[in-house]
């Protein structure tokens, strides 16, 4: 096993030391719709000196339409921040994975692809993992380590460690058992001991009515 390749203090894993290419031959594409901003920027860079340039970038031979353009070799598919990102360091050299031509329509597809079909993280894992990282390196690597802020990371650690004895579960209509009674409650609870009341049984043995049915001896008034 040979020993990996050094870029500007930027370690390149030795397996993909035949695909490294001049990064003054590769050019970004003209449709990137992913954006990053300074916070991100920073944790790829700080990424890129700790673990090094293990994710080449994805790319296609220049197409014609942009040749003359551009004195590139490479048009960029995936991986434009990482390849900022190396510029700004001064890499002089980064390795790369050749698409062949492929058209600008499958190129976009897998730039959109390549950004989004990732899976999403189950989050109640990421904050056992993100816990038991600190636990064992300290808070303070892993907010250098990762893509959050403190905040975030201590959020996930509290998530963990939330005493779920201590947690109930409200209608909002809940009352203590031992809450003194309120004079709408003791309302609330005459009216619901008056209300069979409301629906006592007629007895027509006491009425009485101008004409009898000789038929169905239904009563009734003129």
């Amino acid at each position: 096993m040979s020993d990996p390749v050094i870029e500007a203090g930027i370690t390149i894993p030795d397996d993909l030391a035949d695909k490294l290419v001049d990064i003054s031959s590769l050019t970004p594409n003209t449709w990137n719709p992913n954006r990053m901003d300074s916070f991100m920027r920073d944790k790829l860079r700080k990424a890129l000196e700790k673990d090094g340039f293990i994710v080449p970038v994805l790319v296609r031979p220049l197409p014609p339409a942009r040749k003359g353009t551009t004195e590139a070799l490479w048009e960029i598919v995936d991986g434009e921040h990482r390849y900022k990102e190396a510029l700004d360091i001064g890499m002089k050299r980064i390795p790369i994975i050749n698409l062949g031509p492929i058209t600008d329509e499958h190129a976009k597809l897998i730039t959109v692809k390549a950004n989004t079909l990732r899976g999403e993280f189950d989050a109640v894992k990421l904050a056992e993992m993100v816990a038991d990282l600190s636990n064992e390196l300290g808070v303070t690597a892993v907010v250098e380590s990762l893509p959050y802020t403190p905040e975030r990371v201590q959020a996930m650690i509290d998530l963990i460690n939330v005493d779920t004895s201590q947690l109930t579960l409200s209608t909002g209509d809940d009352k203590p058992s031992n809450a003194p009674a309120s004079a709408e409650d003791d309302e609330d609870d005459e009216s619901e001991a008056q209300e069979p009341d409301r629906f006592k049984t007629l007895d027509p043995s006491g009425l009485t009515f101008a004409h009898v049915c000789p038929r169905c001896k239904f009563g009734f008034n003129d």
